[in-house]
């Protein structure tokens, strides 16, 4: 024989409602809510005004299945591989950007107290 103790057994249901909360659906909700924001409203604006996608684009690279760098594109179907370094360039801008945004709120909010 062995001992159980079922007061302190947790089922996995229990385990799952405790740790689901109300607060954690309200913060999925606000992410989603948040992430529909930046990619339907503020990352056009911004690809419309600050920094167009064109500009970016000019760093890429394309090259064939034989590795073989292409200048020109003539089909979809002729590059394989595509190194977009100015994609990278670009949202490290805005990240730097919010980053910088995000430190001035800071700053401004630990100066009230």
């Amino acid at each position: 024989m062995y001992y159980t103790d079922t007061t302190t057994q947790q089922t996995f249901i229990s385990f799952v409602l405790s740790y689901v909360t109300l607060s954690v659906i309200a913060g999925l909700f606000t992410y989603r809510l948040l992430n529909s924001f930046l990619y339907n409203i503020l990352l056009p604006i911004i690809d419309l005004t600050l920094l167009p996608d064109r500009k970016f684009h000019k760093l890429s690279k394309m090259y064939n299945y034989k590795k073989e760098k292409i200048e020109i594109l003539h089909d979809k179907n002729d590059y394989k591989y595509i190194i977009k370094p100015g994609i990278f360039l670009k949202e490290l801008i805005i990240w730097s950007i919010a980053m910088i945004i995000l430190y001035i709120i800071y700053s401004f909010t630990n100066k009230q107290k």
